[in-house]
């Protein structure tokens, strides 16, 4: 089984979108596959079906697991597509990460939680853009970690602290099988010039880049919006647009990389 944390703390990077077309595209090639929705903003639970207006105070949440220490497999609902279980969020997530700035330990409540769980190849996790506790559990108990970035100065030069923090929370000796990549994404076609130097940017990681990216399309947006009954993550729409071609690519090179 592969951990996969998705992270970045820069918004609009595509993150979220990122994490919901890789879990999906892994059940879509056979894989037994959780989303765990580690944001209190809830949008890869939306992106995947989930009814984040219908939410009841008895529903079941990730803020329960992260607060309270309930089992996740309490927690663990299906979604419509085949291979395909969440582990949802909402704004509850946010009340929880605010009270466990004074927990001790707390970067390992997922950890934990995750102890001795089977019947799933991949695990992916979605993060909120920020460092803090909650990613920081995503960091911890992931032993791969897939980081978004677009190619705007301002992604570029946050990705030195991304790759600090994973440096710092994975210095253990122990963690010998870990493994952590970069993918671009809202690459624009015109924008050959800017992933030139981003490359030249990113030279002392350049080894930690992925072949495949994700290229900047309308498709990506309109993907999280749905229609008025039903929400498909882009991956599972079909289609020519370039945006499926690219996820199906990077699904593929995750197949190939981190083999589950």
């Amino acid at each position: 089984m592969k951990i996969i944390g998705v992270i970045n703390h820069k918004g609009g990077v595509a993150k979220t979108t990122t994490a919901v077309n890789l879990a999906a595209g892994l059940a879509k090639a056979g894989k037994r596959v959780l989303l765990i929705d580690l944001d209190p903003q809830g949008h890869a639970s939306y992106g995947v079906g989930y009814d984040i207006e219908s939410v009841t105070s008895a529903s079941p949440s990730m803020a329960f697991v992260m607060g309270s220490d309930q089992p996740i497999s309490d927690h663990i609902i299906d979604t419509r597509f085949p291979n395909l279980k969440l582990a949802p969020a909402d704004v509850r997530l946010a009340e929880v990460a605010a009270m466990l700035v004074s927990r001790t330990y707390r970067e390992s409540i997922l950890t934990d939680a995750l102890e001795g769980i089977e019947g799933f190849d991949y695990i992916i996790i979605d993060t909120q853009p920020t460092l803090d506790t909650l990613p920081q559990n995503a960091l911890a108990v992931a032993d791969r970690i897939l980081v978004p970035t677009t190619l705007s100065t301002h992604a570029l030069m946050g990705l030195t602290r991304i790759i600090q923090t994973i440096n710092k929370v994975k210095r253990h000796p122990k963690e010998k099988d870990f493994d952590w990549r970069i993918v671009f994404t809202r690459v624009k076609g015109h924008g050959q010039d800017r992933q030139t130097r981003a490359r030249e940017e990113l030279a002392p990681v350049a080894d930690r880049i992925l072949k495949s990216q994700i290229r900047e399309t309308e498709a990506v947006e309109k993907s999280q919006e749905g229609g008025d009954d039903e929400v498909i993550p882009l991956i599972l729409q079909g289609g020519s647009n370039v945006a499926v071609k690219d996820y199906r690519a990077l699904v593929q090179e995750v197949l190939e990389l981190w083999p589950a």
